[in-house]
């Protein structure tokens, strides 16, 4: 019978927490765990965030507002830039690191963000680019851009992945 009560007791707390998604625990000692936070009186407050188990997102992954992100990123900043093999590293991240925040911005709430730029040289060349992963089709998505310009040419993708 004695074993029956600690899972009484954590039915009890289940439920407990069911009725709120967030729940905060107030103690008299000064521990230093992760998500505690001082309160006015040196106590420290621990927040438990219920898990919401959404398995589909409240809003789909705005796919042609990041290519018109990765389009303005790309034309504004590549219009008359020549490609310089021993520059095009660090522009690569600059341009990646501009379209992930811009993309960042539009706050669509639980997706994570790859983003990746690729340069080149415009003379003749031909590049295929192609990425593996296991996503949802449903709810995974893209968005691309190509720029090209008489010297260079630059690919830029986004990958929105959601995450549960």
């Amino acid at each position: 019978m004695s074993s029956l009560r600690p899972d009484i007791y954590t039915l009890t707390t289940l439920r407990k927490l069911s009725a709120s998604s967030v729940r905060t625990h107030a103690s008299s000692t000064q521990s230093s765990g992760r998500g505690a936070a001082p309160t006015a009186d040196g106590r420290r407050t621990q927040v438990i965030v219920e898990n919401t188990y959404r398995t589909e997102p409240d809003a789909k992954f705005p796919v042609r507002k990041v290519r018109e992100i990765i389009k303005d990123v790309l034309e504004s900043r590549l219009e008359e830039e020549r490609y310089k093999p021993e520059e095009s590293n660090e522009l690569a991240k600059e341009l990646t690191e501009v379209i992930k925040e811009r993309v960042k911005a539009l706050r669509v709430p639980r997706y994570k963000l790859v983003c990746f730029v690729q340069l080149g040289t415009g003379k003749k060349s031909e590049v295929q680019v192609s990425s593996q992963c296991i996503w949802n089709p449903d709810i995974d998505t893209y968005a691309d851009f190509t720029f090209r310009n008489h010297h260079m040419f630059a690919v830029g993708i986004v990958w929105g992945m959601y995450y549960e």
